[in-house]
């Protein structure tokens, strides 16, 4: 999805994630997650995953569920994006609102930078 059709920001991040397919295939593939908002990430990984493709995705003791929305080649492997169905546990609120915080407070360093120009 290209920067101007998002309607949140995203943050950087360089976390390994595993996803899991959630198809008969039942493929493990590991990731980076390279960037992420309140609805969604960007990863990196080895193989191409369709996009309509059910995940589940695993990082720092959080479960979450999605779906490909985007996958494209690049030098090294492929990018996709996912947007997020659920998130499953009991971290999920507190990394949704620690997401909205942080791009809520980072709005507000640049919407103050920009009126002081």
């Amino acid at each position: 999805m290209s920067h101007e059709r998002r309607s949140l920001q995203r943050l950087n991040a360089n976390r390994q994630i595993l996803i899991e397919t959630l198809n008969r295939n039942g493929l493990r593939i590991q990731a980076s997650m390279r960037n992420y908002s309140a609805k969604g990430l960007c990863v990196s990984l080895g193989q191409h995953l369709p996009a309509g493709t059910l995940v589940s995705l695993n990082t720092e003791g959080l479960l979450m569920l999605g779906e490909v929305v985007w996958c494209q080649p690049t030098g090294d492997g492929y990018q996709a994006g996912i947007e997020l169905e659920h998130l499953l546990s009991r971290l999920s609120w507190k990394w949704r609102e620690r997401s909205t915080a942080k791009i809520t407070e980072r709005t507000r360093e640049e919407t103050t930078k920009a009126l002081h120009r």
